[in-house]
């Protein structure tokens, strides 16, 4: 069985600027979500999502720790064809990464899971779910983000201390 569930409907995914989290998007936030999905990278980065515990669809995801980011003075650019859709995570609870990283660019923030290529891609409003070859969740791309969305993913990363910055 497939950890990722592909749906041809897609839900609006909307960016909340929000102290303390640099990354935090959500999906209809009056539906409650009680099932959470962490992608874990030692107890220094943490990308969390919270599922609807009947259909394991997203209702939001937060950055909630990144200690391994890169600022780029760049545009990204996606070079994989995506459909237009939603995921389900069919996942356990914790899912310990061998590899996170966060690049900041100046219109997206990539979170990579993984140091697998992306093989094809599912586009669900702003957000970007990169999958590997074998169906692994292996990035989280959002993209199309303002200057302003930008600024406080920067600032709120800067906060928290760590990361890289190349300007």
């Amino acid at each position: 069985m497939s950890s990722i569930t592909f749906h041809s409907k897609t839900i609006d995914l909307n960016i909340i600027n929000e102290d303390y989290f640099p990354i935090k998007v959500e999906h209809n936030p009056s539906i409650e979500s009680t099932k959470y999905v962490g992608f874990y990278f030692g107890d220094t980065d943490l990308l969390e999502f919270s599922v609807d515990r009947e259909t394991n669809s997203i209702r939001k995801f937060i950055l909630v720790l990144c200690n391994h980011y890169e600022v780029l003075d760049m545009e990204f650019h996606s070079a994989t064809v995506y459909k237009r859709g939603s995921i389900s995570l069919n996942l356990p609870q914790h899912n310990e990464c061998n590899f996170f990283r966060t690049l900041v660019y100046r219109n997206a923030v990539d979170i990579l899971l993984s140091n697998k290529t992306v093989h094809s891609a599912i586009k669900c409003g702003q957000v970007l779910f990169g999958l590997s070859e074998d169906n692994e969740l292996v990035s989280v791309t959002v993209v199309e983000m303002s200057e302003n969305d930008i600024d406080h993913t920067i600032e709120e990363l800067s906060q928290g201390g760590g990361g890289m910055t190349n300007n």
